[in-house]
């Protein structure tokens, strides 16, 4: 592994609070998310409960879960064993200092590891600094028959009035076996 995989560790139930304090990026610039306290309790007992969360020393945090399905128009049969990669959240005064790519690089490693097949996520469909990282790192942007990037609106109360509440989102997938 990486010399700063070692910085990575699975959160616990005892680690709520570093859960909380970088989950609330997304009440940030760019995203404006609107999140209550409950709404956040409930997002980490529900990752407790169906996945694994990540934290990057006290900068960045990753959720998965497994087997997770999104989208039914998916090709999930052909997956085999797969993790969903649910959030990735870097506090914005550590951003573009490489604590998302590590995150990544750590998703993959743990996927080998724990022999997955494959991984997918999805993504705000322009300007996704995820999506970016993602193809560096071998992530396909998925495509229906007709070469046509797959895409979903998803709704969510922002804190600010001028973004709009419904964002067009893409995924991206990748095979490990």
């Amino acid at each position: 592994m990486k010399k700063n995989m070692r910085l990575i560790k699975i959160l616990g139930e005892e680690d709520y609070q570093v859960f909380e304090r970088i989950f609330r990026v997304f009440e940030g610039e760019p995203f404006w998310e609107k999140w209550t306290d409950l709404m956040i309790l409930e997002a980490f007992k529900e990752f407790l409960l169906t996945g694994k969360m990540f934290a990057y020393e006290d900068y960045g945090l990753m959720n998965i879960q497994f087997n997770k399905k999104k989208l039914d128009s998916l090709p999930y049969e052909k997956w085999g064993n797969f993790i969903y990669l649910s959030d990735v959240a870097v506090l914005t005064n550590s951003r573009k200092q490489g604590v998302g790519s590590e995150l990544i690089d750590y998703l993959i490693e743990y996927g080998y590891e724990n022999k997955f097949d494959s991984l997918y996520f999805r993504t705000n469909y322009q300007g996704s600094m995820l999506a970016n990282i993602g193809i560096k790192k071998g992530f396909e942007i998925l495509t229906d028959e007709n070469n046509q990037i797959i895409t979903e609106d998803v709704s969510f109360p922002r804190i600010k009035d001028d973004i709009a509440e419904v964002d067009t989102r893409q995924y991206l997938y990748r095979k490990l076996r």
